[in-house]
């Protein structure tokens, strides 16, 4: 059927390019079936509920953030800092140049001054994990950091819903 309409279509306007036949096309159009657009449930990230620690840490850093662009862009920013994490075999001050310079980098100036105790409480959490003396990370503090930013993502996500 459906193919049919399209020759009937595709007949009607070479009748009207070639002879110049008074055709109403917008009529036409009625006959066109339209199709529902289906509108996609977008997830910023895709992480399961943290417990503990990290959930603190998530409700406390998405109490912070109230911008919904802002809360998206963390979200997607601190879940790819929590899967690399994994891989860095480095100090912790090395750890905190490569939060500092990614975001640095990734928000650009957006997030200065912007909310109120956010780099504090990001600083808080990473020296929660690492203590304040410089030293190799071991897996298990990868691990954690890993889990407590997945959290802040997380959090920062579900907010913004």
């Amino acid at each position: 059927m459906a193919k049919k309409n399209k020759t009937i279509i595709a007949l009607l306007l070479m009748l009207y390019g070639v002879f110049g036949i008074n055709v109403d096309i917008s009529k036409l159009i009625d006959y066109i079936p339209s199709l529902p657009v289906p509108t996609p449930e977008v997830v910023v990230v895709d992480v399961d509920k943290p417990e503990g620690k990290a959930l603190e840490y998530a409700e406390l850093i998405s109490g912070i953030v109230t911008g919904e662009e802002d809360r998206k862009k963390l979200a997607i920013f601190n879940h790819q800092f929590a899967s690399r994490i994994l891989l860095y075999n480095c100090d912790s001050q090395s750890v905190n140049d490569v939060y500092a310079l990614a975001g640095k980098t990734f928000f650009q100036s957006s997030l200065v001054d912007k909310y109120d105790n956010l780099a504090e409480s990001l600083v808080s959490i990473l020296s929660d994990v690492l203590t304040d003396e410089n030293h190799v990370i071991t897996d298990e503090e990868r691990k954690t950091l890993s889990q407590y930013f997945n959290g802040i993502a997380w959090g920062l996500a579900q907010k913004g819903k």
